[in-house]
């Protein structure tokens, strides 16, 4: 049997994954692998490679009796066709599952400046919601084969909707539920939950560092470069082991971005996702036994 994971942070998207992922990779008995989203479950190609690839490619360095995890937000938003992926490859037992949830329409709108920044969005952001069924429509069979979260600012906070599979086919002791704001106003607490679930030593006192901050980019020249392939790429390629390629191309992906914090968001737009987004949220609140109260309502 390969080597699986035996937790997974499966998102919400822009939601403190990244953060939280950097602090349980401090963990000395816990092993993250060098890619935080390996993306084998929501992406097609890398799923037809098979679990021991995906074993191979992630956790062969694990220690022996170290717990291995990861934490790809795509899983999800893919639910419907990551869940099943998921009993596959496990078979009997599945594993943990970590979710985090952010304020719906604070994601939303992050989402959107985080695709902005990066030039892959160009309209307004209310133009954004307008299209995006739309878009969704059009991109939907490359978007889902790729397993990437693109143009689904509303539909990425439909929590309640894309939690219910997991729900349906895996136990519930097998979740821990966190929101945003538990690891802004108490992040050593909501750590050592973890470690209890995980069923690792705690480590009192330890601090967030956060991550994935909303920043633009320095030059839209030196990030294409780096994205597409070319032939000095392919050429130092077999020389360089593919965690070390992916850092390197990590470090100059951070260089070749500066902080930026978005503007606030029209009071209008805030007032109409927060009626859309009043059932979903009712839905979540029973799902996973936390007062949401100020989803609904708003600051």
């Amino acid at each position: 049997m390969p080597t699986l994971p035996e937790f997974l942070i499966i998102g919400a998207a822009k939601s403190g994954t990244t953060t939280l992922f950097h602090a349980l990779d401090q963990h000395p008995g816990i092993f993250m692998p060098f890619n935080k989203e390996p993306s084998f479950y929501n992406n097609d190609k890398n799923y037809a490679l098979g679990a021991d690839w995906y074993s191979n490619t992630y956790f062969q360095k694990a220690k022996k009796n170290a717990i291995r995890g990861e934490a790809t937000p795509g899983y999800l938003f893919w639910s419907d066709k990551v869940v099943p992926r998921i009993q596959e490859t496990y078979l009997r037992h599945g594993p943990k599952f970590i979710a985090i949830f952010r304020d719906p329409v604070k994601r939303a709108y992050s989402a959107y400046w985080h695709l902005k920044h990066y030039g892959g969005e160009s309209l307004s952001f209310r133009e954004a919601l307008e299209a995006e069924t739309s878009r969704l429509a059009s991109n939907g069979d490359q978007l889902k084969a790729s397993g990437f979260i693109k143009y689904a600012y509303f539909q990425g906070g439909c929590y309640a909707t894309q939690l219910q599979p997991y729900l349906n086919c895996f136990p519930y002791k097998n979740f821990r539920f966190f929101l945003t704001e538990d690891l802004q106003t108490n992040f050593s607490q909501s750590l050592q939950e973890i470690y209890e679930f995980l069923g690792v030593q705690s480590i009192p006192g330890q601090q967030s560092n956060v991550r994935n901050q909303a920043s633009r980019m320095r030059s839209k020249i030196l990030y294409g470069w780096i994205r597409r392939r070319s032939f000095l790429k392919e050429l130092i390629k077999p020389f360089l082991s593919q965690s070390i390629r992916f850092k390197l191309k990590n470090t100059l992906q951070n260089m070749n971005m500066t902080a930026e914090p978005y503007p606030p968001m029209d009071p209008d737009l805030v007032s109409i996702l927060r009626q859309r987004y009043l059932d979903e949220i009712r839905l979540l609140e029973t799902m996973i036994g936390r007062d949401l109260s100020a989803w609904k309502e708003g600051p």
